[in-house]
């Protein structure tokens, strides 16, 4: 997908990574239609391990954004149900960064390569409309 979204660059950086400019700055953010539902989320919180973990969450929503240099920003929604305990820790996170990991359900371990949500075959409305540019 790199070759696709960006030119070679003339020198490598310290790391090696040798991704140059964006080759199409016009495509904007690609929104990706897909849904985990039955995955882990996890909000990493504190000092001593008191990490924040829903079970059961729903991701959606993705959307990416190609940056110059070979970065990207992955944008997405989780759908919690946080205990009445977590209500005090998810507040004084709010509006902070925090370190998340998303982990899929055990049976729903990536994104399907037709584009499908639930690993059927698409139909030809499914096919068109897998990726499309996000409206500004």
């Amino acid at each position: 997908m790199s070759k696709f979204l960006y030119t070679e660059a003339d020198q490598q950086d310290i790391e090696g990574e040798n991704e140059g400019d964006l080759r199409y700055p016009e495509l904007g953010t690609l929104k990706i239609k897909h849904k985990m539902v039955g995955a882990k989320f996890t909000i990493h919180y504190g000092i001593n391990g008191s990490d924040m973990v829903f079970d059961g969450s729903q991701v959606d929503s993705f959307a990416v954004e190609s940056m110059q240099g070979g970065t990207f920003v992955l944008d997405f929604r989780v759908w919690i149900k946080p205990q009445f305990d977590d209500l005090p820790n998810l507040g004084r996170i709010l509006g902070r960064e925090a370190e998340i990991s998303v982990e899929p359900a055990k049976e729903q371990q990536s994104l399907p390569i037709d584009g499908s949500a639930d690993g059927d075959a698409p139909s030809s409305e499914d096919r068109t409309g897998a990726i499309e540019r996000a409206e500004a």
